[in-house]
Order: structure tokens, then C-alpha cells, then sequence
């Protein structure tokens, strides 16, 4: 419209752009343009030629000039005005669709003139590129040696035909990393972890990702690949701060003592109480006294037992026995001394004597002087241990079958399901002593054997019979078979179902056995004991080790640094504070744990804590400082790595020599 005659007239001449990349699409369709044209997006509106203007309580409908002056009809009474049209669709201008054109004939000569100079006249062969990609990083560098820029991209180097796939087609390398590269847990996740999305509870996938969004190769040598910018978390990170102290999402309420440890550990208790009459006051432990700080990394962890434990609790682990067999209070005896004559080597006389004395014994009303069966012997008859009626047969059964076969009727007593046994739960305990102890039981003779003080004063451990008992004395930390008949209480109490008969006879002797005043299972006043739901022997293994804090391989913090910029003596009670309200010990008690339940010894850390260094101007606050992208990041074949270093280095001194 540059020849219209009333182009000098503002008050009759459309408006015109002649740089703009659209025109008037209403020219064409109506004969008139519109009053204003298109923006410079393309977009247009205006359905209505008129525009409603309030005039006193009316409303008129006008239009400028240039798009034919007053309107024919007056507004409606809702205030709009009646000349409707279509809406507006701009057209491309000339000027625009040749600029395109220009553009385009500019791109294909400038890739034209690249292939005609990158190819050499060897078919199939490269010469330099025009553009180099940038040296690799000294980690990768050695790795291309030999294959080149096709140990990555596989399209490269053969062929035009290549060469153009590889332009044309955005190729993921991904795979190629993760042929040297391997993770804990999916290889192409966010965190190689499958994280919930909190906008949509129903999905479990945030998608794969390319290693390349993160880590940018030819960059040079000195290039960093593991580094990342603060820029790059927050670009996925919905909560985006850039100040730590203030923008930091807060710690979780127990952090970091969400978990409970194998070891049940007093904090409050051995710093606070245990040392407070004034005798034990040079005695008294510090953070150091437990915790090797020489080893410290993620966590410190304490040193071995007999370094920190032994002096204080090494004389309490044998003060209890493991009673495994005790003769109860029984009527008549129903054992058949014939029976047994051969076997315990009992002459005409002796036979005649041990008779004579049980007689006594039945005319007094007992044969034995217990009060009931032993927890363990109850469970292994299967009777009730305080009722005579049910267990008298039984037992006496039992020490007719120790005087014929020594620790036999045991072996096939805790035999399993699987008709296996665990040597280590009779460890050491000799058939014969069995049948000598069982002899003198039965006959009712003196049975020479040590007293309770000559045990203790000679230090005496492990099994021994007496005049009506066969008891395990522990000889110290980690005692094998006080182990072993935990481990299998623990298998008993998991595995055993609840509406069986034996079930109470297992909680019995469970609780009886890891009593933690008069039980041989004292493990429990330092070990967290618990049954595992469901069973796994591998659980229970672990729990006789320090398990450390929870796994956050997420995480990255380093107690070695913090020891050394706050020193030994007040980098501890700087984050670890001891809540001495706490119902650490509460938490123990009974005989299941509930992890859920636990509570800790100490304050949880807020984030407050690390803010009073991690801040502007004082200590980095870059997410890379405290936090590890990948989780469980390790090379896969490290054999062919290192073949591949070796057979680099053996090349640089074949060329070195030919040179």
C-alpha cells in the first residue's frame, strides 16, 4: 500500500511497516486494512471495525478515518458494537519471504564449501577438519589412543554417508560411557536413584538422562569433568536458593540420627552419670576416649573393644551361666537302674546302694532339689517348666538317653527342619562328661565336681557339670556358643509361628536367655538385639557389627577437615550436642525394636549449624561441597583400562625410539 494517495494524510492513510515481517491479512479479504496491522509475532485483533466509547451514560461506536470514518450503526445496549467481522489472519511480506530464501541459499553454500575442503581425495578418508571440537580431558585422552574420535562416535571418520548421519542425527553417547562407566542402581536415572514425582504420586520415572547434559568433553586438558555449576543442580531443583543459610531446604527433625546403630551406646549415661562421684572423675571418657579421630572420613567411627570396652565390662559378660540342663523337683524315679548298670559301669553293689538311695529320696518327697526345668531344657523337651506332671517323664527320659549317649539327645533335639545341627551351640562339651554327670544323676551319687568358687578362683570357663546341673560359663567378648544360641533364639522366635504349641516355650526362653541382670545373653546391654521381620540370617550376622550411620550416597561430608579447622577438643560439641532429656534407654527396652520409635542421645544438627561457616564470604556454599551427583560411581573393567594405559604408554616409547 506505498501507493496510496493519502499516504501524507495521519488522518486517512492506513498505518504502514514496510519492515515488518507480516502484512494486513484483512486487505485482501475485506478491501480495507486494518487500522493498526500486525505486531511484529504475527499477531492480530480486532474482530469489530468500531470501538465502543462511553458518552455520558451511552455508548457510541467509532473508527478512525482511515478506516472509513463514523460507524452505520450505533453500540448495543450492552456497550459493544455490531460491526463483527472475521478475524484477522497476517500474511508473510514479500520482504520476509525473500530474506528466508537469502538464508537459506547462504546455509547450503557454507555446507558446501565445508564438505568440499573437509574431505580428502582418498575416498573414505578425513584431512583436518575446519572446526576442531577442542582437546579432550586429560582423564579420556588416554583412552582414544589408537581408535581416535570412533571410540565415542561411532558415525565418525568412514564415509560422507557417516559424516552426514552424524550432523544430521543428535546421537546419545551415553552407552559408550557406561561401557567403562557402572553405578550403584540405574545407570540413566537422576542420581542413578527412581525418585517419586511429588506432582504426580501414580508416576515412578523422571526419564533418562544423557551423560553430556552434565558432563561437557573438549575443553582442554585441565578441564574438570566431575565439576558442576550451581546453575546445573538448580536447573532440575524446584527449591533454588543461592545463599545457604537462608535458601537451603531445612534438615529432616532427626537429622542425621534418623537410624538406630547395632551398638546400644549411652552417650548421656557414660559422659554424664557414670562419672559423676568425684573418684571417677579423672576417669571419666571424652568424644576421643571412644572415637578414632586419626581414621576419621564420613563418620568417626569407634575404636575395637578391647580398646574402648574391655576395662569397664570385660568381668560382667561371665557372671551369668547358661543353664542348659537342671534336675527339677520330681516324684518316683521311673528310671530303670538295670538299664543303665552296663552303661555306667555300675556294680552288683553299687547298684544295690544307688536303689537304697533312692528310696530315701522318694520317702522325702523329691529326688532332686531344683524348682523347675531351665527355660532352654523346657523348650528342648517341649513341657511346661513348672508343672512336675508334664515334665517328670520326660526329663528322666532325657538323662537315661545323656548316660547311654553323652550330648546326642541334644544334637537331636536342635536338629532343624533340614535335619541340620550347629556344631558351635555344644562347642567343647564332651559326650563323656555328659555320661558321667547323667550316671551320677540318676543314681542319685556324689558327683565331684567344683564349686561355684573354685570355678571362679581357678577362672575356669566354658562347660561344666555339678550335682544337679549342666551349665556354659562365657569366657569373655564375643563367646562363640553364647553367640550361637542367640543367633538361634533369634531363628526360633522369627521362624516358629505364632499359633504353634513351642511358641511360648520360645519366648520364654528368649527372654529368659537375654535377661540383662541375670541372663547369659549380657550381649544385650550393648548389642541392639532384635528378631528381623522378615528372617535373614545375613541381618543377623550384622548385627554383632557397628553398622555406622545410614546410607546417604548423596552425602558428601569429611569429619577430618572439620577436626582440623576446629580442633580436636571442640569440633564434636560443636554439632554433636547431647540431649540428656532423651529416652535413649527407653527405647531398648523390652524385646522388640521398633526403629521407627528410636529416639537419638543427641540434639538433631539444623542447618543453622553448618550456616555459621558454610556462608557468604567465609566457607564455599557450592552444592558440590556437600552433595555427590551419582551414587556408587566405580569403573567396570578395570583390567582392559588398565591394558589400555599400558599398551598407550608401550606406543609413546616405541615412537620415542623411532624418532
Amino acid at each position: 500500500m506505498i501507493d496510496d494517495p493519502n499516504r501524507f494524510n495521519a488522518d486517512k492513510s492506513p498505518y504502514e511497516r514496510p519492515a515488518s515481517k507480516f502484512r494486513c491479512g484483512r486487505s485482501a479479504g475485506w478491501g480495507t486494512a486494518c487500522s493498526n496491522g500486525p505486531n511484529g509475532k504475527g499477531k492480530c485483533g480486532g474482530e469489530y471495525e468500531c470501538e465502543p466509547t462511553k458518552k455520558g451514560d451511552r455508548f457510541e461506536c467509532r473508527r478512525p478515518m482511515r478506516a472509513g470514518g463514523p460507524c452505520d450503526h450505533g453500540a448495543r445496549p450492552d456497550g459493544t458494537c455490531p460491526n463483527h467481522r472475521p478475524p484477522c489472519i497476517p500474511k508473510r511480506s514479500l520482504r520476509e519471504f525473500r530474506g528466508r530464501i537469502v538464508w537459506m541459499a547462504i546455509a547450503f553454500i557454507v555446507a558446501l564449501i565445508a564438505l568440499t575442503s573437509t574431505f580428502s581425495d582418498t575416498p573414505g578418508r578425513f584431512k583436518n577438519l575446519m572446526v576442531n571440537a577442542g582437546e579432550l580431558s586429560e582423564l579420556h585422552e588416554g583412552f582414544t589412543q589408537g581408535q581416535g574420535c570412533h571410540l565415542c562416535h561411532e558415525d565418525n571418520g568412514e564415509s560422507m554417508h557417516g559424516w552426514l548421519k552424524a550432523a544430521l542425527d543428535e546421537k546419545d553417547i551415553t552407552g559408550k560411557c557406561l561401557q567403562c562407566h557402572t553405578f550403584a542402581e540405574h545407570d540413566r536415572k537422576t542420581h542413578n536413584t527412581q525418585f517419586p514425582n511429588k506432582k504426580h504420586p501414580e508416576s515412578k520415572d523422571l526419564g533418562d538422562l544423557e551423560c553430556t547434559k552434565c558432563h561437557i568433553e573438549h575443553k582442554g586438558k585441565d578441564h574438570d569433568l566431575k565439576s558442576l555449576s550451581n546453575a546445573q543442580c538448580a536447573s532440575c531443583h524446584q527449591k533454588k536458593f543461592t545463599t545457604f543459610p537462608n535458601q537451603h531446604p531445612d534438615f529432616a527433625a532427626n537429622f542425621p540420627y534418623q537410624v538406630p546403630n547395632t551398638i546400644r551406646f549411652n552417650h548421656n549415661g557414660h559422659l554424664n552419670k557414670h562419672f559423676e562421684k568425684a573418684k571417677y572423675k579423672d576417669k571419666a571418657p571424652v568424644c576421643t576416649s571412644c572415637h578414632e579421630i586419626s581414621e576419621a572420613t564420613r563418620e568417626v567411627k569407634p575404636g575395637p573393644y578391647k580398646k574402648v570396652c574391655s576395662s569397664c565390662h570385660a568381668s560382667q559378660i561371665p557372671e551369668a551361666d547358661m543353664v542348659l540342663f537342671e534336675l527339677p523337683i520330681m516324684g518316683e524315679s521311673s528310671i530303670e537302674l538295670d538299664d543303665i548298670v552296663e552303661l555306667c559301669g555300675l556294680t552288683e553293689e553299687q547298684k544295690g546302694e544307688a536303689k537304697g538311695r533312692l528310696a530315701e529320696l522318694v520317702e522325702d518327697g523329691s529326688i532332686a532339689n531344683g524348682e523347675e526345668v531351665p527355660a532352654l531344657a523346657a523348650l528342648l523337651l517341649k513341657v511346661v517348666a513348672d508343672d512336675p506332671d508334664a515334665y517328670a517323664e520326660p526329663v528322666q527320659d532325657l538323662m537315661a538317653q545323656m548316660a547311654a549317649e553323652g550330648i546326642v539327645p541334644f544334637i537331636e533335639k536342635l536338629k532343624g527342619e533340614e535335619d541340620s545341627f550347629n556344631s558351635t551351640l555344644l562347642l567343647g562339651l564332651a559326650p563323656e562328661q555328659v555320661k558321667q554327670a547323667a550316671c551320677a544323676w540318676v543314681t542319685n551319687a556324689e558327683y565331684e565336681a567344683l564349686s561355684g568358687e573354685a570355678i571362679e578362683e581357678a577362672g575356669i570357663a566354658g562347660w561344666r557339670a555339678d550335682v544337679s546341673a549342666l551349665k556354659y560359663k562365657p569366657t569373655g567378648h564375643a563367646d562363640p556358643v553364647i553367640r550361637a544360641w542367640i543367633e538361634h533364639l533369634i531363628k526360633l522366635r522369627a521362624t516358629v509361628a505364632e499359633d504353634d504349641e513351642s511358641r511360648e516355650l520360645v519366648e520364654s526362653a528368649y527372654a529368659s536367655f537375654l535377661d540383662r541382670k541375670e541372663g547369659p545373653g549380657k550381649c544385650a546391654k550393648c548389642h541392639a538385639i532384635a528378631t528381623p521381620k522378615p528372617y535373614s540370617e545375613a541381618a543377623v550376622k550384622n548385627m554383632w557389627r557397628y553398622e555406622g550411620q545410614a546410607a546417604r550416597p548423596h552425602t558428601n561430608f569429611k569429619h577430618e577437615f572439620h577436626i582440623s579447622l576446629l580442633g580436636v577438643n571442640e569440633s564434636c560439641k560443636t554439632c554433636h550436642k547431647i540431649d540428656s532429656k532423651a529416652e535413649y534407654a527407653e527405647y531398648f527396652d523390652g524385646l522388640d525394636l521398633d526403629p521407627s520409635k528410636y529416639v537419638s542421645n543427641f540434639s538433631p544438627i539444623p542447618k543453622e549449624t553448618c550456616g555459621q561457616c558454610h556462608r557468604e564470604g567465609v566457607v564455599s556454599t557450592d552444592c558440590q561441597i556437600c552433595h555427590t551427583y551419582h551414587k556408587g560411581s566405580r569403573m567396570k573393567d578395570v583390567q582392559t583400562l588398565v591394558k589400555q594405559i599400558k599398551d598407550k604408554e608401550e606406543g609413546e616409547v616405541k615412537q620415542g625410539k623411532q624418532e
